[in-house]
């Protein structure tokens, strides 16, 4: 019996080749003296047949369990993405000014947020007759469908009167009724004499217009601005925003 076998039969599962752990390491994540201890179980031996079995069970254990390990390390720590928290804007009683000829005012930006928790809006503007003017509401109408969720909504208007015109601005004023309750929005309106001009909210927010709707200076109809609000001019105007408290 040579030196080598005293060896290995007075230390058994003692003695390591470390030419086999480099062999069987390569390019994996396992410690060295781990495989060297593995190697001590199954290929401490010098028959050949036995080695390369004991070499192929060593590899499958690595394998396997750097694998496994790889794979819990990844569940237990990676951090689910964190999802932004909304942010919630407090509506606050104010005033605004503008001045002639300022850009970048649209109805989306001034009264959407006061808009949306209301189940009922009502808008009184002595002044809706004219083309323009009707658009003017009509755009009010569809920034409340492209901001907040609209069925069962009512919108009332309140506007002038003026006999000569009445009939002609009814047939309109039906036009639109009609349209708008195929978004799910109750409209009404109703004639009388008035002059001050605001919108009303049953949430409680009074927002009175020194121009109503109106609010914006005569642009072509074949601009861009005819399309998008806060590419237009506005008329010189101011914006008071007040909260009933009892509301």
């Amino acid at each position: 019996m040579d030196l080598q076998q005293k060896v290995m039969n007075a230390f058994i599962g003692k003695v390591v080749r470390k030419d086999l752990a480099f062999l069987v390491k390569g390019g994996l994540p396992v410690p060295t003296y781990v495989l060297e201890y593995l190697l001590g179980q199954y290929c401490a031996n010098d028959d050949e047949e036995i080695i390369n079995e004991g070499l192929e069970k060593v590899s499958n254990q690595v394998v396997e369990h750097t694998t496994t390990e790889v794979h819990t390390t990844t569940e237990d720590h990676t951090e689910e993405p964190k999802t932004k928290r909304p942010r919630i804007s407090v509506l606050q009683e104010k005033s605004m000014s503008f001045r002639m000829g300022q850009t970048g005012v649209s109805y989306e930006k001034l009264f959407a947020p006061y808009m949306r928790e209301a189940k009922e809006i009502t808008i009184e503007d002595p002044y809706i007759r004219a083309s323009w003017q009707i658009k003017n509401f009509m755009e009010f109408a569809l920034m409340l469908i492209n901001t907040r969720p609209v069925d069962d909504l009512k919108l009332n208007l309140i506007t002038n009167e003026e006999e000569d015109k009445i009939p002609d601005l009814i047939d309109k004023l039906d036009d639109i009724k009609d349209d708008l309750a195929s978004y799910g929005i109750e409209f009404t309106y109703k004639f009388r004499d008035f002059h001050d001009r605001c919108i009303k909210t049953d949430t409680g927010w009074t927002i009175t217009l020194g121009r109503g709707l109106d609010m914006f200076e005569k642009y072509s109809p074949y601009s861009i601005a005819s399309s998008k609000q806060d590419m237009r001019k506005c008329k010189e105007f101011t914006a008071t925003f007040m909260k009933n408290k009892n509301v």
